[in-house]
């Protein structure tokens, strides 16, 4: 405080507060000081706030990139976990049809009759052609006039060719599976 100013009787000040007397320069350079601080310390926190906003935006930059790179691994997972599961399944029923041929468990005289529809017209005169093993168990199947049973020891079980003016139709249980496997192979890449 200036020496025109008056002094404050020692008396009044409260218990164990200290007055000091300082000059206007001093209390001027003090409050100087004290904004300066202040605005540096301002200055400081925004430098902090404006650093952790860019933290914040590169960590969110990495989040996303993560959870992207994430969701397409996943992806990618579960087309291979789908593709394992068709070709396990497949190859199942691969061996099931398998057995089942080899144990004659399957319906000859059906299979035969749809091959006739598909691949003859009318009545014509036709081929049904079946292996050694397919031919005894059809020997009494009842057939049109103009169709004949025969032997071809070069097809396997379940397989029927008829032959007839119209075309051929083949039906081999095997080949069905593969064309089934093909069909499914192309629907899981695209």
């Amino acid at each position: 405080m200036s020496s025109s100013l008056e002094r404050l009787p020692l008396g009044l000040a409260p218990s164990g507060v200290r007055v000091r007397q300082i000059s206007y320069e001093r209390a001027l350079e003090a409050l100087t000081e004290e904004r300066a601080q202040a605005r540096a310390d301002a200055a400081a926190s925004e430098a902090r706030s404006r650093t952790d906003a860019e933290v914040r935006a590169e960590l969110t930059a990495s989040v996303d990139a993560v959870i992207e790179a994430t969701l397409a691994e996943r992806e990618q997972v579960e087309n291979a976990i789908t593709e394992s599961a068709v070709a396990i399944a497949l190859e199942i029923a691969r061996q099931v049809l398998r057995t089942e041929l080899e144990a004659g468990r399957y319906e000859l005289e059906g299979v035969v009759r749809e091959c006739l529809a598909r691949g003859t017209q009318g009545r014509g005169a036709c081929q049904v052609y079946v292996c050694p093993s397919d031919h005894e168990r059809l020997k009494d199947m009842r057939l049109r006039a103009a169709t004949e049973l025969l032997v071809d020891p070069g097809l396997a079980a379940g397989e029927v060719r008829v032959e007839s003016p119209q075309g051929l139709v083949v039906r081999d249980p095997l080949s069905v599976l593969e064309r089934i496997t093909e069909a499914l192979g192309e629907a899981l890449r695209s």
